[in-house]
């Protein structure tokens, strides 16, 4: 959010008081739900794009490791535009249900990470490369994210693939399991189900429970915002209170309001789970923004950018005008939504209406009249 407007991040100190014992809790209860995914052969059915994604590729299996990095590269990024993902280079399809349940529009957008092999194949198990950068869920639950991850309230949620590390993390995956038989003659490989549901996944919890502490700071500004449920559980018992985070998200909002502070500030003090602040994992990857994906961008932060715009008393006005200023300028090759008139992004139109319109046209002295 602050790379997509071109101002720069300054690592501050965080002003909270004790904002940090409830997300070390919650961290805690991540690793153990990762754990559980990794070593009971939890199974994603063919129907998830990611899965179709990886399938489709049909990366030779066999192929020498010196020949693995280069092939990967020279037709991964292709792929994916073929397959309707969004990038710098392809305005992409929209897809539907297969994180958050049928009633959540799936926006995926593709970047093109600088990988090397023999990494990959040394840490695989701990990379992400899936991220969540926006979903509707207010709730912390451990459930992967896949059609069963039910949100009753339409909307949308905005994921970003790796697609250089997922292939590469796959291939390191089926490495490690052939290893694995090579010693243990009964061992059965696990297809892509298997490493989409013990890998990938599980991963991907990390970035969607930041954005669960995104959402519950939005709660406070957003009165139609609705608060969600979990509607399946999960097949292990973890302490569900959130009590402790949701105390400290409430505490940083009340710090932020008392002390009018600024985007940067509100960024600085929003802990994820990983030890990562809101102003580095909500903030806009160093990739190169084109008219076909910058709107992605922007729309997966834009929610946020308006509960912080009015989370400031109203005696300090002007506190994110010169933001403001600056993330309107940037906006105008969006001006009227003229990008989702595109019939293979129609459906996000209404989004547009109602968060990057208002955006694109309000006032920091209006927000409070």
């Amino acid at each position: 959010m602050f790379n997509l407007i071109g101002i720069p991040t300054n690592i501050r100190k965080a002003k909270g008081i004790h904002v940090i014992y409830g997300k070390r809790v919650l961290a805690d209860r991540l690793k153990r739900a990762i754990s559980w995914y990794r070593n009971n052969f939890y199974y994603v059915d063919s129907s998830n794009i990611l899965y179709r994604i990886i399938e489709n590729f049909a990366m030779p299996k066999n192929l020498p490791d010196e020949y693995i990095e280069q092939y990967v590269y020279n037709r991964a990024f292709i792929h994916g535009n073929a397959m309707g993902l969004n990038s710098d280079r392809s305005l992409g399809k929209l897809f539907y249900g297969n994180f958050y349940g049928s009633n959540t529009i799936d926006i995926i957008t593709m970047i093109e990470g600088d990988w090397k092999w023999d990494y990959v194949k040394k840490y695989w198990m701990d990379l992400s490369s899936v991220r969540v950068l926006r979903h509707n869920q207010t709730h912390f639950s451990y459930n992967l994210m896949s059609r069963k991850n039910y949100v009753e309230k339409e909307g949308f949620c905005v994921v970003e693939v790796d697609i250089v590390l997922l292939h590469l993390q796959y291939m390191a995956f089926l490495r490690h399991h052939k290893q694995v038989k090579f010693v243990n003659s009964e061992h059965t490989i696990p297809n892509i189900g298997y490493f989409l549901g013990m890998i990938v996944l599980p991963n991907m919890l990390i970035s969607h429970f930041n954005q669960v502490i995104i959402n519950r700071f939005c709660l406070e500004t957003d009165e139609m915002m609705s608060e969600t449920m979990d509607y399946c559980g999960t097949s292990f018992y973890i302490n569900p209170n959130s009590k402790l985070i949701e105390n400290d998200i409430e505490e940083v909002f009340k710090n932020a309001r008392r002390n009018n502070w600024e985007i940067k500030e509100i960024c600085t003090n929003l802990v994820g789970v990983d030890d990562i602040r809101a102003i580095d994992y909500q903030d806009t990857p160093k990739v190169f923004l084109s008219r076909n994906n910058k709107w992605v961008y922007l729309l997966a932060i834009s929610r946020f950018l308006i509960s912080c715009l009015m989370t400031p008393n109203r005696q300090d006005r002007y506190v994110n005008q010169g933001y403001l200023n600056r993330l309107q300028i940037e906006m105008r090759s969006y001006n009227k939504g003229q990008v989702f008139s595109d019939p293979k992004i129609r459906d996000l139109k209404e989004y547009w209406d109602m968060e990057l319109g208002w955006l694109l046209n309000v006032k920091t002295d209006s927000l409070f009249e």
